[in-house]
C-alpha cells in the first residue's frame, strides 16, 4: 500500500486533485468524490509504471508541512478557493 498527500481545490465547477510529490500530476472531477477516485487511478497508474521501470517511489511529504499557497500558485490556481488537504492510498499490486 502506498499513501501520498493530496491537495484538493475547487476551480469553477470542477474539483482538482494535486499531488505535491509528483511534479505536475493532477486529476479532475465534477464532484469531490469523483476527483478523489480519478486521483487514485492516476496515482496507481503512475506507481505501477515506476515499479515496472524499476524506479523508486518518491518519498511521501508530511501533509502537515505542505504550503498550500505555494502549491496552488505553482499551478496557477487561486489560493482563495475552497481547498483541502487529504491523502490517497492505493495498492500497487492489485
Amino acid at each position: 500500500m502506498a499513501t501520498y498527500p493530496v491537495v484538493v481545490t475547487k476551480e469553477g465547477r470542477m474539483f482538482v486533485v494535486l499531488f505535491p510529490d509528483f511534479n505536475g500530476m493532477s486529476a479532475f472531477g465534477e464532484t469531490f468524490e469523483k476527483a478523489l477516485d480519478k486521483g487514485a487511478d492516476a496515482l496507481k497508474a503512475t506507481l505501477r509504471i515506476l515499479k515496472r521501470d524499476g524506479e523508486k517511489f518518491p518519498r511521501a511529504s508530511d501533509a502537515k508541512r505542505l504550503d498550500l499557497v505555494k502549491i496552488l500558485r505553482e499551478r496557477s490556481l487561486n489560493p482563495a478557493q475552497e481547498t483541502r488537504i487529504g491523502a490517497i492510498s492505493v495498492d500497487v499490486d492489485s
